[in-house]
């Protein structure tokens, strides 16, 4: 039995928060040759670059092994975050092959770096095919990534659990057609977007918000949720300004925000351009608290604006994994958290947004697998929807359903960043 995280059949965990069409646009088997060590930086397993895709070498399984493909973003802008998952999926990897493998025998992590590139990964997934060994996809990070290799995957019948939190195609109202073999980690979307900080500045007393954010499918995904938030929340939005995601100065668009006097100013993208909106906010000498849109409470975003911190605090929706260590004893994730944590720090990493994921997007497939018997995909999506039942991951408590790929409730949690590019609870919103 696969161990590490909670199993339960339980009642469903969270409805659906809302229906709105938005923009069209994760015994006795030993360990694999690339298996890190104790003590071993995690990701030593061959990345596959594009220049590699169709080539055997980098993909073959090794003797008996399930492969377990990862696709990841291993360069590009969203590569810190990809390093993180990876870490966190080779940890668990290793760890099931010392545990005894999947039906006795191991996992073998085949990563192929995606590149922050849709192209590449529609390339990668083009070049993957079924077979016996396959036991699915994991990953991309991100939206784009992510929805680029879903249509080539789905085709061809290969289970993908992507690291995204963008909306599910064709679940709760999104635009495009319901995949039952696509399933996605992080969210719910709208809770994190937009029902935690409207939540949140209701019970600050602040009344006005004004959105800054950039112009990908992140920040478009963005702009949607604080729209939706406006209904259910007494919160007035008197501003929207957008910025190019490669631009390095928004000086222009944050300071025709400010002249609208917002009690908070929202910045909605993903990663690095968090810096810069932040840089501008310094350089303007804005003196509102500054929320930030939940893809950015990452560690490595952290470190980039550790010295760009606005002095009424950078706020956002944050998990678990942020904040563990504050939390009360009673909190699900805590002590799998504490008790992991060591195997983090001993592969020279910690728990992070996207490790945690991966980690449990890993250990939820496996259970899958040695469920079922063998790397039947249709199979193991079913028993993912309707006979897992609850489980409590280090990232989430995840329960799936036929209708529901995500199977993630709302935390409640509010984290602040800190100076030291930490995470700190702030508050956990009653429900």
């Amino acid at each position: 039995m696969i161990g590490t995280g909670h199993r339960r059949p339980t009642s469903p965990l969270w409805v659906v928060l809302s229906a709105l069409a938005i923009l069209a646009a994760a015994c006795g088997g030993g360990g694999s040759a690339d298996t890190a060590q104790p003590g071993e930086t995690p990701g030593t397993s061959p990345v596959r670059t594009e220049d590699a895709a169709g080539e055997d070498e980098a993909s073959a399984p090794s003797g008996d092994a399930w492969r377990l493909v990862m696709l990841t973003n291993q360069s590009g802008p969203f590569a810190p975050s990809g390093r993180d998952a990876l870490a966190g999926a080779q940890l668990r990897v290793d760890e099931i092959n010392e545990e005894g493998g999947v039906l006795g025998r191991p996992i073998e992590l085949d990563v192929q770096d995606t590149a922050t590139d849709a192209t590449r990964a529609t390339r990668l997934a083009e070049s993957l095919q079924p077979s016996n060994d396959l036991m699915g996809v994991i990953g991309p990070e991100g939206a784009a990534t992510s929805l680029a290799a879903k249509p080539v995957l789905a085709e061809k019948g290969i289970l993908q659990y992507a690291n995204t939190g963008f909306w599910i195609p064709g679940q709760d109202g999104a635009p495009g057609d319901f995949d039952p073999l696509y399933f996605a980690t992080h969210g719910p979307t709208l809770y994190g977007g937009a029902t935690a900080p409207y939540r949140w500045m209701e019970s600050e007393g602040y009344q006005t918000v004004g959105l800054l954010r950039s112009s990908d499918a992140s920040g478009d995904l963005y702009s949607q949720l604080v729209q939706m938030g406006l209904e259910d929340h007494d919160v007035e939005l008197v501003g929207e300004e957008v910025f190019d995601v490669e631009a390095v100065d928004v000086s222009a668009q944050m300071a025709n925000l400010v002249d609208q006097n917002p009690d908070v100013i929202y910045i909605g993208t993903t990663g690095p351009g968090l810096a810069t909106a932040l840089q501008a906010a310094q350089d303007l000498g804005v003196q509102q608290p500054i929320w930030a849109g939940w893809g950015s409470t990452t560690k490595p975003v952290a470190e980039l604006v550790a010295d760009r911190l606005p002095p009424a605090g950078l706020f956002s929706y944050g998990e678990a994994v942020h904040v563990y260590d504050e939390l009360p004893d009673d909190w699900p994730q805590k002590p799998l958290l504490e008790e992991v944590a060591p195997a983090f720090e001993e592969a020279g990493t910690e728990p992070t947004f996207d490790g945690a994921a991966a980690y449990d997007q890993v250990s939820i497939l496996a259970m899958a697998l040695e469920e079922v018997g063998e790397a039947d995909h249709e199979a193991m999506a079913e028993w993912m929807e309707t006979d897992m039942g609850e489980y409590v991951g280090i990232a989430y408590t995840y329960e799936f359903s036929e209708d529901d790929h995500r199977g993630i409730e709302g935390s409640g949690i509010i984290i602040r960043f800190g100076e030291d590019a930490d995470f700190r609870l702030v508050t956990v919103l009653d429900e």
